[in-house]
């Protein structure tokens, strides 16, 4: 049976599951404590295929506290729970623990988390299109943290965070519009076409003195419009392993190249190459890390841009 035929028959088994029973189970996901009428699917309560959408509103796992500084470090929890496939698509996550659950191929869209825990999880190919899957603190005191979370082949297009990713498996993962921003990122692994990522912020001058890249691991994966923003390459507070062959050059010596740069720019006469080439500069210029002494350059992205090589 195809994936597509096997998640199908799991939303469809719901059809047959009262009203009544449903919104228990909604009732349940809020507390943690949840029963199914399938039982258990590999030692995990089976709620697979689960069709959440269509509850009152925005479904919201944990309670917000009237202050902020009320807010307790922990929420609910969510405990050896298999959501394979499950519509949960416009959720609030609050204070939330998820340890040793699947939601692969979940649909998660629109998901807004503030301050969970995703611990040892598998989300293959979930749909977490245009979620913000950590708030800042400028609006939430405790950080969210995801630990060892299988996120290969999901959909994280126009998502956004500001939190811990600990062992985090992105290959294949789908970036368009993606903002990690201050997110630390520590041993973690991408591969595949990566397009449309940003890591880092605007203005550097506001980079956290704690922020983390440590054992980023892109050696596998094909960079396209990759934003580093205030990323000290070289440095030895961070760890990034670029890929480097024929399409993906390491640049020792960044700031002295960019000098050279800027040098033959202004040498090339008028025209779409010069203008090409100064917008890469000044973008190169303004993202560059203050500590930063090595640079990474994509071919794809100087191709876009209609750069002569």
């Amino acid at each position: 049976m195809a994936r597509s035929d096997e998640l199908r028959a799991l939303g469809d088994r719901w059809d047959h599951v009262g009203e009544e029973d449903l919104q228990s189970l909604a009732a349940g996901l809020q507390t943690g404590r949840v029963e199914s009428p399938f039982g258990r699917v590999h030692g995990r309560v089976d709620l697979r295929g689960l069709p959440l959408i269509g509850t009152a509103g925005r479904a919201t796992i944990g309670e917000r506290a009237p202050s902020r500084r009320k807010v307790p470090a922990n929420g609910p929890a969510w405990t050896q729970l298999d959501l394979s496939g499950a519509s949960l698509a416009q959720m609030n996550w609050f204070q939330l623990i998820l340890r040793d659950c699947v939601l692969d191929d979940a649909n998660l869209s629109g998901l807004r988390c503030w301050g969970v825990k995703v611990l040892d999880t598998s989300m293959r190919r979930s749909v977490l299109f245009h979620a913000q899957l950590g708030a800042g603190q400028q609006s939430w005191p405790h950080r969210s943290h995801w630990h060892d979370v299988d996120l290969r082949q999901s959909d994280l297009r126009g998502a956004i965070a500001d939190a811990r990713f600990e062992q985090i498996d992105f290959r294949n993962a789908k970036f368009t519009g993606t903002d990690l921003g201050w997110s630390d990122l520590i041993n973690c692994q991408f591969a595949g076409v990566m397009r449309g990522l940003t890591i880092g912020r605007r203005p550097i001058t506001d980079r956290p003195s704690s922020w983390t890249l440590q054992g980023v691991d892109l050696t596998a994966a094909r960079p396209r419009d990759l934003n580093l923003i205030g990323v000290d390459i070289g440095a030895p507070t961070v760890d990034m392993r670029f890929p480097s062959d024929s399409e993906h050059w390491m640049v020792s010596d960044w700031k002295a190249f960019l000098a050279r740069v800027a040098e033959c720019t202004e040498r090339l006469p008028a025209g779409r190459d010069r203008r090409a080439s100064r917008i890469w500069l000044d973008y190169a210029q303004r993202d560059t890390g203050p500590d930063q002494t090595e640079g990474f350059v994509s071919s794809w992205d100087l191709d876009r841009l209609g750069v002569k090589r």
